[in-house]
């Protein structure tokens, strides 16, 4: 390698190599920034909290139109009437009518 050429490279590879310095608000700018950080980071956990916490309200006021029991369960029954028979006949006959053996009576629970 030619000296020149040697001496060209050193300055080269010298001056690339100075020491850079920062600005000097450097640091209160970083710190400017993690806060901002912080505070974007905790609307977004707060906002998520609040969209699942409302989801979660909503869907559980939608689910609970129930009618309270007080603890007794309740039995729902399912009568199918025959063509011509009316509500009061059965009524009025009590529970032999209400499950003939051809038309049995259904029981359904909620």
């Amino acid at each position: 390698m030619s000296t020149e050429l040697e001496a060209e490279l050193r300055a080269a590879f010298e001056a690339a190599s100075e020491p850079v310095t920062p600005r000097g608000d450097l640091a209160g700018r970083v710190r400017r920034a993690v806060r901002r950080r912080r505070k974007q980071s905790a609307a977004a956990v707060a906002a998520i909290v609040i969209l699942a916490a409302a989801s979660f309200l909503t869907g559980s006021l939608l689910t609970t139109r129930q009618p309270a029991t007080h603890g007794r369960p309740t039995h729902h029954v399912l009568v199918r009437l025959r063509p011509g028979q009316s509500a009061e006949a059965i009524a009025a006959a009590g529970r032999t009518c209400m499950s003939p053996p051809s038309i049995p009576a259904t029981r359904r629970t909620p």
